[in-house]
Parts: structure tokens; sequence; C-alpha cells
């Protein structure tokens, strides 16, 4: 469900039914279930990721890759359960987010392998302040968060 801030998408996600799991991945899925009293959807929520706070373009991503791993864990473990008829992720912005930067992290990590390949003696956190870290993605290495949150969602 796509809409500007506080235009219900939650409480219409909420809406449909059958019992639900909710990655709540911006906290405020409580806001909606209000307008379902005596509903207890079960909900997961993602690591605070606190390297954000101190982040600035050009940075070491960092926790993204394991967010990642971990999200998507524990979505393998929902959709084989019986007793969840409906997956939401809320908000699908953070989704999309933390599966692109998770791609990001794995090219910087390329970065730091390259140069340890070169000179296998470097010291890992001397490597790691010399390098001028990757800072987006490509057009062309789209295609790989892309097709992850494709097979995500379909």
């Amino acid at each position: 469900i796509w809409g500007d801030v506080y235009t219900r998408k939650s409480t219409i996600a909420l809406s449909v039914p059958g019992r639900k799991f909710v990655f709540d991945f911006e906290m405020g899925v409580h806001r909606a279930e209000v307008q379902y009293p005596g509903i207890e959807n079960e909900k997961w929520n993602i690591k605070p990721d606190l390297n954000s706070l101190t982040h600035f373009k050009g940075d070491r991503v960092l926790g993204k890759k394991e967010n990642w791993h971990e999200l998507t864990a524990k979505y393998i473990e929902v959709i084989q359960r019986d007793d969840i008829d409906v997956i939401i992720f809320d908000t699908a912005k953070v989704l999309w987010a933390t599966c692109h930067g998770s791609v990001l992290q794995e090219k910087q990590d390329a970065q730091v392998d390259a140069v340890l390949a070169k000179a296998p003696n470097a010291v890992l956190d001397v490597v790691e302040a010399n390098i001028d870290w990757r800072k987006q993605l490509t057009e062309i290495e789209y295609t790989l968060p892309n097709e992850r949150m494709e097979n995500l969602i379909n």
C-alpha cells in the first residue's frame, strides 16, 4: 500500500482478515491497532540502526547486511508457519533501504578484501581508515537488491 504519511496505510493493512505477522520496522503499527481492539498481531522489529545516527554519505556502511540476513531468516521462518495468514511489512521503505544498504555494505566489504589480497599483512583498522568508500550502487548493481526484494515479496 502506498500513500502519504498518516493516510491510514497500516490501518488498511491490518483490516485484511486472518492472523497477521507484522514486520514493524518503524514501530508504528500500535497506532493502527487501536482500530481493531481484541485482535492480537504478532510483531517483529529490526534492531535500531545506531550507526545511522552519525553516518554521513561516504562513510563505511555497517549493520545493514546483518539486519538483512536477520530479517530474511525471520521471514523464512514466518512463511513456513501454518498459523499466519497475512504478512505485513510496515514500511516497505525501510525494507527497501535495508536491502539496498546491505548490498552497498557487501561492495564495501569487497573493497577491504581487495586491499587485503594485495597486502595480506596489512592491519585491518589502517586499511579501513584509508579507503575511499563506495557511496552508492551503480545503476547495473541495483539488479541484485531488486532481485532480492522481488524474491521476498513474490
